[in-house]
């Protein structure tokens, strides 16, 4: 069951209907980094990207849940310096309503108020390096590096040649945008049905997303989870701001996750979606290996110990 929903094979392309969702033309240059974001069978209200709402019924009871009917996403820069250089990420999170509860395909990562990080790692030229994807929680960490970054910054054996397999997924090894010529290539992340796996990261031609059905997504800061309007008044979080699940997103509890891999991972709570701010040192650790002597060196806030710890030498 565990490798079924974690690493099981891309699903054969029976579902036809897709959607695009891009950016504006006249958005700031720094938004432009956003890669075209394109989910299968969007019909589905689960599979569309949301913005994140709350609501307290007349007993008090908030309730914390993602609205697909605008598209936004979350967004923050955070620059950073190695020996070899200066850098800036670009961060977007976008959120789902969730992941529903399936056997056939199996979800393991069935729950409420999913999410996806994607960071674009840009360098002092202005130029995208590097592409790191992965969900809220921390798991299917994806690296896709663009002809951009140098060779001495890859890790050993990477092989650009041949697409790289992330838990079942067939990803591009690298982005070559070299041959443009003047089409203005954008990448384009492809997201699965149902399970909101990227299932394949490639450089698109305006022609080519004309085919699909477009709409906008609306930028909001990153910080701006943390204070969520309530219609009836006040404002509140879309993360925990007390108690054991301090800085995890309200209501992302994964049953079959904690069922199947807390006990070995020794993490009651692996699997559920969490706060991320670059260079934070309080709240959970968003670590992105399920090694338990490995989560601090594969903590996703800081930048830098976490592309060492993967290998990478920017």
């Amino acid at each position: 069951m565990i490798l079924n929903g974690c690493a099981r094979p891309p699903a054969p392309a029976g579902i036809t209907n897709f959607l695009a969702y891009t950016t504006r033309e006249d958005n700031p240059p720094a938004d432009r980094f956003l890669p075209i974001l394109v989910v299968e069978n969007p019909h589905d209200p689960d599979n569309l990207i949301g913005t994140a709402r709350a609501s307290v019924s007349t007993d008090g009871t908030e309730r914390i849940f993602i609205d697909p009917a605008q598209a936004s996403v979350y967004r923050a820069e955070h620059s950073f310096s190695t020996i070899k250089g200066s850098y800036t990420n670009h961060i977007y999170r976008i959120h789902f309503p969730r992941v529903p509860l399936s056997i056939i395909p199996f979800h393991i990562g069935a729950g409420d108020n999913v999410g996806i990080l994607i960071i674009v790692t840009v360098n002092s030229d202005g130029q995208p390096i590097l592409y790191t994807t992965l969900h809220t929680c921390g798991c299917y960490l994806a690296f896709v590096p663009t002809t951009a970054l140098s060779q001495d910054a890859f890790p050993t054996g990477w092989r650009k040649d041949r697409r790289q397999t992330v838990y079942g997924q067939s990803l591009p090894g690298i982005l070559d945008f070299s041959a443009d010529d003047g089409l203005n290539l954008r990448p384009c992340i492809e997201i699965e049905s149902g399970s909101h796996r990227i299932t394949d990261i490639r450089p698109a031609a305006p022609v080519a997303i004309g085919k699909f059905t477009t709409r906008n997504l609306v930028f909001l800061p990153l910080a701006a989870l943390r204070t969520l309007p309530i219609p009836e008044g006040g404002e509140t979080s879309l993360y925990e701001t007390g108690g054991g699940r301090k800085g995890y997103v309200k209501g992302s509890q994964k049953i079959w996750e904690r069922l199947l891999i807390s006990w070995w991972a020794l993490d009651w709570r692996v699997g559920e979606d969490k706060e991320f701010e670059a260079g934070k040192k309080e709240g959970p650790v968003f670590y992105t290996s399920l090694k338990p002597w490995a989560r601090n060196a594969s903590d996703l806030r800081d930048f830098p110990a976490f592309l060492k710890y993967w290998g990478w030498n920017l």
